[in-house]
């Protein structure tokens, strides 16, 4: 099953056509599945399956950052906590992302994600944690003037 990171986040960013659609698909879990076979551990003779969101509605988009070369970033706010739902929503020219969901963070997901709305990000200050549940502190994630950073207070 693996370790999860707990991962908050409420933010304002830049409304963007391609980013909004990108955020809405990923908050979207009625997305039909498709089954993918793809080599396990590296090798190509062992074909393992995976579930994978049907891409069909984002096919046009650039999905050429780090982002979109890990294999659950469609997935990422499936797990949502407590009954919090990601909401997604556009108010003009401001998209509202509210999002609380658990990650694997195998390989840099949440930070790769940080990193791909950064440029679009307008709130400043504290906006989300990450706490991982190995070794049980909390990360908070501030952003100023769309570049981030976080830290613990309990290290």
């Amino acid at each position: 099953m693996g370790n999860y990171t707990e991962f908050e986040l409420t933010v304002d960013l830049k409304y963007d056509e391609s980013l909004f659609r990108i955020l809405s698909f990923m908050a979207d879990s009625d997305i039909p599945t498709i089954d993918i076979q793809t080599p396990m551990f590296g090798n190509p003779n062992a074909i393992g399956h995976r579930t994978e969101k049907d891409r069909t509605s984002i096919q046009d988009l650039d999905l050429s950052a780090p982002l979109f070369s890990t294999d659950r970033w469609s997935w990422m706010f499936y797990s949502q906590c407590e009954d919090h739902y990601p909401t997604v929503e556009r108010d003009g020219d401001v998209i509202h992302l509210d999002v609380s969901c658990y990650v694997k963070n195998y390989t840099g997901e949440i930070e790769k994600f940080l990193d791909y709305i950064a440029p679009y990000v307008i709130s400043n200050g504290k906006v989300g944690t990450i706490c991982p549940d190995d070794p049980g502190y909390t990360w908070d994630i501030h952003f100023e003037n769309g570049q981030y950073d976080y830290y613990s207070d309990d290290i």
